[in-house]
């Protein structure tokens, strides 16, 4: 059960730095570093694979790609929120 609260955290965090970037900028650096966040743990995990010896960077790899991956989908849920709202709000 904890785990589902953690990847829930995960997820509010992606559409926290949407609010934040939309009061802020008006750029999407925080999808930007999401997205290398989570190339990078996918090549972590293709470049060093789980061995029983030390383990790797392949744990690592996944939790780091999962959780780029949950705080873009939270992201752009929040993005594709405010474009609804919008769309709403001028008809």
């Amino acid at each position: 059960m904890i785990f589902y609260v953690i990847w829930a955290t995960v997820i509010a965090l992606g559409v926290g730095l949407r609010v934040l970037e939309l009061k802020r900028t008006s750029k999407p650096v925080a999808a930007l570093a999401l997205i290398a966040g989570a190339v990078v743990g996918f090549a972590m995990m293709k470049l060093r694979p789980f061995n029983f010896a030390d383990g790797g960077l392949y744990m690592e790899g996944l939790l780091l790609s999962a959780a780029c991956a949950l705080a873009l989908a939270g992201y752009l849920a929040a993005t594709l929120w405010f474009v609804v709202r919008a769309q709403i709000g001028r008809v």
